[in-house]
């Protein structure tokens, strides 16, 4: 179980770092805000723009989630590694930004706090997808660390 939580833990902190860097969404050729939004809003009438809509949400979803169900441990593992403590709480902050509490909120809940969140942040259109999910769910349910 501690393997699982820190591989996926890792995955996040690959995802972390890399998002972080001021880089084109199309470099990566990575679905951009604008497009992931004109999927969630038209899926009602398209069932290929729900699924493109719901799978990104959900994907990401899936890693905030891990994030904050193992966030407490992995803040513990990073800090007793020892070394740059300036390095590591950088890390430790970046893992946490995209943290959320998510046990009780819905797919469909996720997908409308990330349109009211676009709608807060329109110069982001072309940010990738999967950071503006994460910053949308993780500014409005925050992962409580203890």
């Amino acid at each position: 179980m501690r393997q699982n939580i820190l591989k996926h833990l890792a995955i996040a902190l690959a995802f972390v770092t890399t998002t972080s860097w001021p880089v084109s969404a199309q470099n990566f050729q990575t679905k951009t805000v604008e497009r992931l939004v004109a999927e969630c809003k038209g899926s009602s009438t398209d069932l290929l723009y729900k699924a493109g809509c719901e799978g990104s949400v959900q994907s990401s979803r899936d890693i905030i989630v891990i994030n904050c169900s193992g966030l407490s441990e992995f803040i513990d593992q990073v800090m007793s590694l020892g070394g740059d403590i300036e390095q590591q709480i950088t890390v430790i902050q970046r893992l946490s930004k995209l943290s959320a509490d998510l046990r009780n909120v819905t797919l469909d809940e996720s997908i409308n706090t990330l349109i009211e969140w676009v709608e807060k942040h329109p110069d982001r259109k072309d940010w990738p997808a999967g950071l503006a999910i994460g910053l949308s769910l993780s500014s409005k349910y925050p992962c409580k660390v203890e």
